[in-house]
Formats: C-alpha cells, structure tokens, sequence
C-alpha cells in the first residue's frame, strides 16, 4: 500500500564490528579520551559512518558515550546551537573538557621520574616515554630534545649513557 512508510537500517559493511562502546572515565581522563577518539575515528572511517548525515554521527556517538558522556555534552556551551549537531564541534567540546582537566605539573612530574625498568627493552622505554610526553603539553621546539634528554638520565645501562654521551 502506498500508505506504508519503511524504514531500512544497514548494518556496518564489515561483519561483526562492534562500535567504540563507553569511554571508560576511571583513571586517568585526558589518556582515556585521547584513545577513545582514536578508536571512535577508526570506526567512522571503518564502517562508513563518515558518509551519515551530521546529526546521526552525533546521536550515534553520543548514544557509545553512554548516559556519563552524554551528560557531559548536555553540560557543552557551543558558540551557536546548530554547532550541538556537528560531529567536529562536538569532538573539540570533549577535547576540551578532557585535555583541559591535565594536570601538567604532575604529568611533567610523571614524565621525568619514569626510568628504564629491570628487563625493558630500550624501544619500549622509549615508547613510554613518547606517551608520556604527549599529556606534557612540552612546546614542539623542545619535545624531541626533553624526550631524548629523559632517555639519556633514566637508561639503565651505564656504557650506552656514556656512548651516546660522547656523539656531538
């Protein structure tokens, strides 16, 4: 009958995809977001969620955030209210509710303290170090060069240390 509406609903295009679920808010917030929107961003480009309209993107995303992450964005002031329905203005309110809460001196504090531990291997330390550094806020100019200085005190090898001591 032509009275009848329907409604169609396609599932993901790659079986089985689970979408990014609630961000976890226990422990340390800033890194929990900053994994969850790189999850939340691979899963738009996976499942093609990217080609919805706006305002889905949002109610999607905010319906994985759950009942905590949605009463923080009913908390969001936006610059005009049609901004509440794009997925970009959206992800900058969280960037700065989450990142805004660092406490940089004690991130910084973490950061510098961190040494090598007993049977880690120097790719791992250095890796650790990199995602330490990320919730630093150091400037770009000294970024490589504070990680590079946090690598030389916290190695545990003495012969490396004085190795790469003596390269100019």
């Amino acid at each position: 009958s032509s009275d009848l509406i329907t409604h169609t609903f396609s599932p993901p295009p790659v079986h089985g995809l689970k979408h990014p679920g609630k961000l976890n808010t226990s422990g340390n917030l800033a890194d929990a977001w900053r994994s969850y929107k790189q999850v939340w961003e691979n899963y738009c480009v996976i499942s093609e969620l990217n080609s919805e309209t706006e305002e889905y993107k949002v109610a999607f995303f905010l319906h994985c955030l759950g009942t905590e992450g949605l009463k923080t964005y009913n908390g969001f002031q936006f610059d005009n209210e049609p901004d509440r329905k794009i997925l970009a203005k959206v992800l900058e309110n969280f960037d700065e509710f989450t990142l805004g809460q660092t406490n940089e001196t004690y991130e910084r504090y973490v950061f510098n303290s961190r040494n090598q531990e007993e049977q880690e291997s120097i790719d791992a330390y250095v890796t650790v170090l990199r995602n330490l550094a990320k919730s630093c806020n150091f400037c770009e100019c000294m970024h490589d060069s504070l990680i590079k200085d946090r690598i030389l005190l916290g190695i545990n090898s003495n012969v490396t240390r004085k190795k790469v001591l003596q390269v100019r």
